[in-house]
């Protein structure tokens, strides 16, 4: 250990930093004991510094030292003793503009500087997001806003399983919580009169350009030169950003080490026609590179990269070679000093990552770069441009050796054809980045030059997005995968370290070791499932879609909610939750009745997951609904049902569905022309093992009376509360004729039909039912224990 610190000082340093970081974000210890026990472990240590090796003093300090920083950063970010008597009240707030809201975004970071309270000033000095009803383009960093009046509010939590958290992103980011305007909230902007605002100067310049960019090119290349150059990379299509994605080159569209490296090779280009020393050419590199990572938004991979680069230019300055290791340490280091929660962002975890994994493997895959350039032609040319595209494919395979994980983990893909695609896309962005400067240029002196080189750029950037879409529609492109779990992890990691020391005699001993282990990590993977029910009642808003997991792992969806442009059950909801569940596979669809909030969701959700079979109400009519989930079954190859009374569905020997309703012969006269579809739900009851839970669709009382007919039948332990908990549901009678211990309402916050319905809310009160909501709790999780149910805490 003593050998590993006189090499990588920084390395030890920062390892033990970042430890203390991450177990105080886990176990929370109170300030007063970290700070009491900061002074006496320095004590201890100059008192045993002859016994005790410098390594375990420096682990000990720094531990704490990390412990102590993210404490304070989040007492000064996230925490404040007057939060909890404001919540929720109407004040008057005045804010400061921190982040302007982007791209006809309704969204915006401030930080409250007062809140007026019952004629009371408060100062607060915390972030929070504030949600706006309309876009506001012309605001700037260092504007101020009056809101009168404004509620405060804290961040929301994920509503459903497998959702982004935005709440932790945001908790990332420094803000504390949100700020919601009424309908009567009156909205003043004053501009700022402070001219030395760096963060509005900055911002300024950055929307300066990104203008002279779009008077030079064409929409799209515009968009995609601002996102590389600037970091502005909201405007860049969807459909663009999608093919990156699934192509695994979306490291193209964030500025990270990559782009300031070509960046830092065009500048020292620039900078060699000056006649002055290298030591004057690398500081003005420096103050350049300080310039251009504070323009574009101060990064992690940025901020990174820009520290590296200065530790080597300084270290040439002063004929010293820095350590490349030291180099990236000591950037972590400097980093998480300044913003401690940036260990648990994403964006540095896959910079840090790819870095120290090209570090690492790009060594280890040396002999083979030897051993092809061997092989290449004796030409200059050819094997010049042959040797630089084999570093090239080795450098992007050591890169995706180490990210892959998180690729896996954030993207729920696996990337295939990336690394031979980073072969043809590095190249033609270390082509287009210098061009774009040299627009930009061109676009304060000469309109006719600028004019040319932006063809010939957008030339370039449609090259560069026809071959991404090209490589992202293949089928190989990517693996679509679910979640990943640790012994994932433990099996990849094995087999990189059985690859890379297989050639290394003094590994033998350990390999076998690692056989065996990966052998039984196999087996347990292998291991059938075998789980209790489940079931979970999914938050899409004024809807409803319920998961049911079966004891052998069957998954059943009831109804799979509402879809629009602006939310879609499916892909929003289901999905995620699904992957979170490392589950892609459904066994069953089951649509209620052919109601856009049972059935919209089918048509997103179905192309991204394998589904056995779907069933729908038999209506032996035509409705518009039901006839185009029909039509898109078809057409996707989907086998489907339809479903009557006395129906049965096996989920897996332990688990069936009886169908209850619709009932054909009563609800069908000659004349029928639609009726009420409600009534049409297909109504169904779950029994597994000693479990039984009733399904009901929008039935409502009318239908509901037939199915009191099945008598104890219908009695079940849950009861899926119908149409939403309107009134013209779970009437009293049928309510009884159940008896669940539970009832489970899917029903959208503040919706429009002002369900639930009190008087159903009264009568699930009077009989004693347990009853609980989507709108207020989220998703509902419940899972039988010997055939007890308990709800679970899946947050």
């Amino acid at each position: 250990m003593k050998k590993i610190f006189s090499h990588y000082p920084f390395g030890v340093i920062s390892a033990f930093f970042m430890g203390g970081i991450f177990i105080q974000r886990l176990v929370e210890f109170p300030f007063q004991l970290l700070t009491g026990l900061f002074i006496p472990a320095i004590v201890m240590a100059w008192l045993w510094r002859k016994k005790l090796p410098i390594v375990g003093f420096l682990g000990v300090i720094f531990l704490l030292i990390g412990a102590i920083n993210f404490t304070i950063w989040t007492k000064n970010n996230l925490h404040h003793p007057l939060l909890n008597n404001i919540i929720e009240l109407p004040a008057k707030l005045s804010c400061i503009v921190l982040e302007p809201p982007l791209h006809e975004k309704k969204t915006l970071i401030v930080k409250i500087h007062t809140i007026t309270l019952n004629s009371k000033e408060i100062n607060l000095d915390r972030k929070f997001v504030l949600r706006v009803p309309y876009f506001l383009p012309n605001l700037l960093p260092g504007d101020t806003l009056r809101i009168s009046p404004a509620r405060l509010d804290y961040l929301e939590e994920r509503r459903n399983p497998g959702q982004f958290d935005y709440k932790s992103y945001l908790q990332g980011k420094g803000v504390i919580g949100q700020i919601s305007l009424f309908t009567e909230s009156h909205l003043e902007i004053l501009r700022s009169s402070y001219s030395w605002n760096f963060r509005r100067i900055f911002y300024r310049i950055r929307l300066y350009l990104d203008q002279r960019l779009k008077n030079a090119l064409n929409p799209e290349s515009a968009a995609f030169i601002s996102a590389i150059m600037l970091g502005k990379k909201e405007q860049v299509s969807q459909s663009v950003k999608e093919d990156f994605q699934n192509s695994g080159v979306a490291h193209v569209l964030a500025i990270s080490g990559l782009h300031v490296g070509f960046i830092v090779y065009f500048i020292h280009l620039l900078l060699s026609f000056l006649p002055v020393s290298f030591r004057s050419k690398n500081i003005m590199l420096m103050i350049l590179l300080i310039f251009y990572m504070i323009l574009t938004g101060l990064n992690p991979p940025v901020i990174r990269a820009t520290i590296m680069v200065i530790i080597y230019l300084l270290g040439m300055n002063f004929e010293r070679k820095p350590n490349v290791y030291n180099s990236l340490f000591a950037a972590i280091f400097v980093i998480l000093c300044f913003e401690p929660q940036q260990l648990f962002g994403l964006s540095f975890q896959f910079s840090v990552t790819a870095v120290f994994s090209i570090l690492i493997f790009y060594q280890l895959l040396k002999p083979v770069e030897s051993r092809i350039s061997g092989l290449l032609p004796d030409r200059k040319l050819l094997k010049s441009a042959g040797i630089h595209l084999i570093q090239l494919f080795l450098v992007s395979l050591a890169a995706q050796i180490g990210t892959l994980p998180l690729v896996a983990i954030t993207f729920k893909q696996i990337p295939i054809i990336s690394i031979v695609l980073n072969l043809m896309v590095i190249p033609l962005v270390a082509l287009i980045l210098p061009i774009g400067f040299m627009v930009l240029f061109f676009t304060l002196f000469s309109k006719t030059i600028s004019v040319v080189l932006g063809d010939f750029l957008s030339g370039l950037v449609e090259i560069l997005f026809r071959i991404v879409h090209i490589a992202a529609e293949l089928p190989i492109s990517y693996v679509k995968i679910s979640q990943v779990h640790v012994i994932d992890f433990l099996l990849y990691f094995t087999v990189i370290i059985m690859v890379f020391s297989f050639s290394q005699a003094q590994f033998r001993n350990v390999r076998k070791s690692l056989y065996i282990a990966m052998l039984l990590m196999i087996s347990w993977k292998m291991i059938p499932d075998r789980t209790a029910l489940q079931l979970i009642m999914f938050d899409v808003g004024q809807g409803s879609s319920t998961l049911i997991i079966s004891p052998e792992n069957k998954y059943v969806i009831y109804d799979l909610g509402p879809a629009d442009n602006r939310f879609d059950s499916g892909v929003d909801v289901i999905l995620p939750a699904l992957q979170s569940l490392n589950k892609l596979r459904v066994e069953k669809l089951i649509i209620s009745h052919p109601h856009a909030d049972h059935l919209a969701g089918l048509f997103s959700l179905t192309p991204e997951i394998e589904v056995d079979s779907v069933y729908l109400p038999d209506l032996r009519v035509s409705y518009d609904w039901q006839d185009r989930a029909v039509e898109f079954l078809d057409k996707e190859g989907i086998p489907y049902r339809l479903l009557k009374c006395g129906d049965i569905l096996t989920i897996d020997k332990w688990t069936k569905m009886y169908v209850l309703s619709p009932f054909i012969k009563n609800l069908y006269p000659s004349n029928f022309t639609g009726g009420n579809i409600n009534n049409l739900s297909v109504v169904c009851l779950l029994k597994s093992v000693s479990n039984t839970v009733l399904f009901t669709g929008d039935t409502e009382k009318e239908n509901e009376k037939k199915l009191l007919s099945w008598k104890e039948m219908l009695q079940s332990q849950i009861l899926i509360i119908g149409h939403h908990g309107s009134n013209t549901s779970s009437s009293f009678e049928f309510l009884k004729g159940v008896s669940p211990l539970w009832g489970l309402i899917s029903v959208g916050r503040n919706n429009r039909f002002d369900h639930p319905a009190p008087m159903t809310l009264h009568r699930l009160e009077d009989l004693n039912i347990t009853y609980r909501r989507t709108d207020l709790v989220g998703a509902l999780w419940l899972k039988s224990e010997r055939g007890n149910w308990e709800l679970i805490n899946w947050r």
